[in-house]
């Protein structure tokens, strides 16, 4: 039987993001992963010997890096609609 180590890591991955996402309590909210994984990150550099949970905690970072980044562009935009207002013009000229 032979196990593909590059499927089960992309597999991996994808569930540790899934999670992160999952974990974040809305737009403005704390996101639960740093707290649970917070010690996470310091137990792969105390095990050296642990490759998966080294390339897992290296997953995790990445992912909760993309999600502040979207997490920031969305703060962005509301804030610039928020800023802008709506747009009335096309509202002028219906009938009442």
């Amino acid at each position: 039987m032979f196990i593909d180590i590059s499927e089960m890591l992309t597999k991996a991955y994808n569930s540790i993001i899934i999670k992160a996402v999952n974990d974040t309590a809305g737009l403005a909210g704390l996101v639960l992963t740093l707290f649970v994984f917070g010690a996470y990150f310091r137990i792969t550099h105390l095990d050296l010997l642990a490759f998966f949970t080294i390339i897992k905690a290296e997953a995790i970072k990445k992912a909760m890096s993309e999600v502040r980044r979207l997490q920031a562009i969305r703060q962005v935009a509301d804030a610039l609609n928020i800023r802008n207002g709506p747009f009335t013009i096309k509202t002028l000229a219906l009938f009442l």
